[in-house]
């Protein structure tokens, strides 16, 4: 466990949402840390988590090829990509003639 992760109350406050059946014991339960994309430590049971929502993205380069532009909608574009979630360490701007 992570130092200030209260394990017994964030069961408790998750109990209540769990399908019927679920353990009570927070103690007899797994837990798991993540990295969250923020890189925040997210520390979750494992009997909270609905394995049939989980889904694993795989880590890959997309390339984006834009014709006949405007060298003045560079700017444009890298704004619509950085507020959707891109980060600016990952966005290559390549410009050819």
């Amino acid at each position: 466990m992570r130092p200030g992760f209260d394990a017994e109350a964030r069961h408790s406050a998750v109990l209540p949402h769990l399908p019927a059946g679920t353990v009570r014991d927070w103690t007899r339960l797994q837990y798991i840390t993540f990295l969250s994309p923020s890189n925040e430590f997210v520390i979750l049971a494992r009997e909270w988590i609905d394995l049939s929502s989980v889904v694993e993205n795989e880590a890959v380069t997309i390339v984006f090829t834009l014709t006949n532009q405007s060298r003045t909608n560079v700017e444009a574009y890298r704004q619509a990509l950085l507020q959707n979630g891109v980060k600016a360490a990952d966005l290559r701007t390549d410009i050819k003639s």
